[in-house]
């Protein structure tokens, strides 16, 4: 293969260089050669322009060291006056400096103690604020203990005091303030270990002999009046209250109570239940007296 006419020794070798060298490819490879040519020229001149830039900045540099050691040569003397001037103000300040500190210490202990006071003010006005609510306290209820100041005397003798002022109707005053536990707890001992049909609440049913007893007495009543028959009439309950209610006492001094049951074709058993209940669960001394008051009632025992 013979290249002609190119005087360039770079491209003949690249074109010698190709197997299947077309016009096409020889064009493109002149291009790419003479493209690298002048980036080449353009970095030379451009590293030239660099060099010489480099060059000039030293040498300003250096007439700038020049002129600034020809100045502070010059310039010695004003600055030892201006070094000792400034010494003499340091010292100056240094003897300042605890003088200062002792004010500052001096200000911050002020505001300590400001502090202190408006807090003790403080304090005085919540001190006298709470004895004075105490004193008034102490002496409200020492009114109203002179005023309550009766002979003290056993609670079975709590009286009903005679009509004041021709009133017809009686008050009660009471004997004591005093507040006592009125749980009978020999009372809820022997109730607890009570066993037998409908004792503690639970439920009971009947045998069912008495089957045709129960639905007689269910239709008449709404209830098992026959399965009531069955239980006594001093069974025992639960405790069901919340025991917060278990701690709770009450004034020692009650006046007397008449309690008045109404009914109306009420079952025997349960009616007599509810009278038995009041009498054997309250305090005997305050029961006057029960009524049971009928109201039209139809049936054979009640009519």
């Amino acid at each position: 293969m013979f290249v002609i006419g190119i005087k360039n020794t770079q491209v003949k070798q690249r074109l010698l260089q190709e197997e299947k060298l077309t016009l096409e490819k020889a064009i493109q490879i002149a291009k790419s050669i003479e493209l690298s040519k002048d980036r080449t020229t353009k970095l030379e001149q451009g590293n030239s322009q660099i060099n010489s830039n480099t060059v000039q900045a030293i040498v300003s540099q250096n007439r700038s060291r020049q002129k600034y050691q020809a100045r502070t040569n010059h310039s010695r003397p004003r600055n030892q006056s201006q070094s000792l001037s400034r010494s003499h103000s340091n010292s100056r300040s240094l003897t300042r400096l605890p003088k200062m500190q002792s004010q500052v210490n001096s200000q911050k202990i002020m505001v300590v103690l400001q502090r202190c006071l408006l807090r003790l003010l403080r304090l005085r006005s919540l001190l006298i604020i709470t004895i004075i609510i105490v004193l008034v306290y102490m002496f409200k209820t020492y009114n109203q203990e002179e005023a309550l100041e009766v002979p003290e005397v056993p609670i079975q003798d709590a009286h009903i005091a005679p009509p004041v002022n021709d009133k017809k109707f009686d008050y009660f005053i009471p004997i004591s303030t005093k507040k006592i536990d009125w749980h009978n707890y020999t009372q809820i001992e022997y109730e607890r270990k009570c066993e037998g049909i409908g004792e503690q609440g639970m439920p009971a049913h009947l045998p069912k002999s008495d089957s045709k007893l129960e639905e007689k007495l269910y239709s008449e009543n709404g209830f098992n009046g026959a399965l009531s028959d069955k239980i006594p009439l001093n069974r025992s309950l639960p405790d069901i209250r919340h025991p917060g209610c278990k701690k709770k006492l009450y004034i020692e001094s009650l006046p007397t109570v008449s309690v008045v049951v109404p009914f109306h074709n009420e079952h025997w058993s349960t009616l007599l239940r509810t009278a038995f209940s009041v009498l054997y669960r309250s305090p005997e001394h305050l029961i006057k007296e029960i009524f049971l008051v009928d109201d039209a009632s139809t049936k054979g025992e009640m009519a």
